[in-house]
């Protein structure tokens, strides 16, 4: 068994280091001990620190075994203090509170205490959070204007409101339009497209009167509370307002079988108006000359009442529009709206219940039929 020189502290097999003092020994060197008490002593050391007698000398009057009780009562006396004020002084936790006193590092030759190694905690990978998939929006629908379209012609094309149309594209109903302009048409965002059969279907402008609801117009049209709703994207259509207007879809022509013996083929109108057909001037005509006005004729659609007008829609080539009305089936236009100049104009007629007349002279109602196939002239 192997001890420090330094301070006499006990050393494992193989250990080259005290761990107690800290200084650097070898294996097989051995332990000073004091020949008067046996207690191991430090290599320099003169007196021994258990029984204070010189280290390698024994009093004459003493024997080595006479000399050795004494040494070895006081060194287990000693052993006894130390071992006890180890305890006395081991932390304890009072009060909830932890006090922890700092040990004094003491020479002696009790075996050190072996400190476990504390295990490493492993880190945590981080798991890659899954991200979803972007979702594509369909992408608006883009109208390019022609010759002799105006706002109510594309809005009763595609079912939509002219108010729909005007927000989309941050227009007015004073905005020229111009041919070869594009439309964001609000159809295609808000209820997506539809087929070119529904398109087709013909509508009507309806003003909500009092005592309306939505059930009430689709039964008295013989359509659908959705067709309503698709075809006024953008409206609020659970509190419906006097004077509110709205596209009322129509059905298509049906023939369906009465339950009789003999099944008889029943017609569901569509317009209550045909869409007129314009008769005079011939498209694309040119008219000039001595005519200082021009006469505007189409084809009767049947008995107008006091509030039901023919509107006849005219543009310029610059998008000015400007409208008449009238129960005739003809409009001449006067001396005063002849050009400066020669100038190219669409036109087309739309049959209406007459609401009324805005400030700027334009004719306020409710179609009854379709827009009529538009012509254009030239007047100079």
């Amino acid at each position: 068994m192997n001890y420090c020189t330094n301070c006499g502290a006990q050393l494992k097999t193989g250990q080259t280091r005290c761990e107690a003092c800290g200084l650097e020994t070898t294996e097989r060197q051995k332990q000073r001990v004091c020949l008067n008490c046996g207690a191991p002593a430090a290599e320099h050391a003169r007196t021994c620190m258990m029984c204070g007698n010189p280290i390698d000398d024994l009093p004459p009057q003493a024997t080595s075994f006479s000399a050795s009780w004494p040494g070895l009562g006081l060194g287990l006396l000693l052993i006894f203090g130390l071992v006890y004020g180890f305890f006395a002084l081991k932390p304890a936790t009072s009060g909830g509170m932890s006090v922890t006193e700092t040990p004094t590092r003491t020479a002696t030759f009790l075996p050190p205490t072996q400190t476990a190694t504390p295990t490493q905690t492993p880190t945590p990978i981080p798991v890659p959070t899954a991200t979803d998939t972007p979702t594509s929006t369909p992408a608006p629908l883009l109208h390019t204007i022609k010759t002799g379209e105006t706002l109510l012609f594309i809005a009763d094309k595609y079912n939509v409101t002219v108010e729909d149309i005007e927000a989309a594209n941050d227009i007015t109903a004073e905005t020229i339009l111009r041919v070869g302009q594009e439309l964001v048409i609000p159809f295609a965002t808000q209820t997506g497209l539809v087929s070119a059969d529904a398109r087709e279907r013909p509508v009507i402008r309806y003003t909500v009167k009092s005592g309306d609801t939505l059930s009430g117009i689709a039964f008295e049209y013989d359509t659908s509370i959705a067709a309503i709703e698709l075809a006024n994207p953008g409206l609020d259509l659970d509190l419906l307002s006097v004077g509110q207007e709205l596209i009322v879809p129509l059905q298509p022509p049906t023939f369906t079988p009465t339950p009789t013996i003999t099944p008889t083929p029943t017609f569901t109108p569509g317009p209550p108006f045909a869409a007129p057909q314009l008769l005079y001037p011939a498209d694309d005509a040119l008219v000039e000359g001595d005519a200082s006005s021009v006469l505007l004729s189409w084809t009767t659609t049947g008995l107008l009442d006091k509030q039901t007008f023919y509107v006849v829609y005219l543009i310029d080539e610059q998008g000015a529009e400007r409208t008449y009305y009238t129960q005739a089936t003809s409009y001449r236009l006067s001396p005063q709206d002849k050009p400066a100049q020669l100038t190219e104009y669409t036109w087309y007629v739309v049959v209406m219940r007459k609401i009324g007349i805005d400030e700027h002279n334009i004719f306020i109602g409710a179609a009854l039929s379709r827009p009529s196939p538009s012509r254009t002239f030239r007047w100079r």
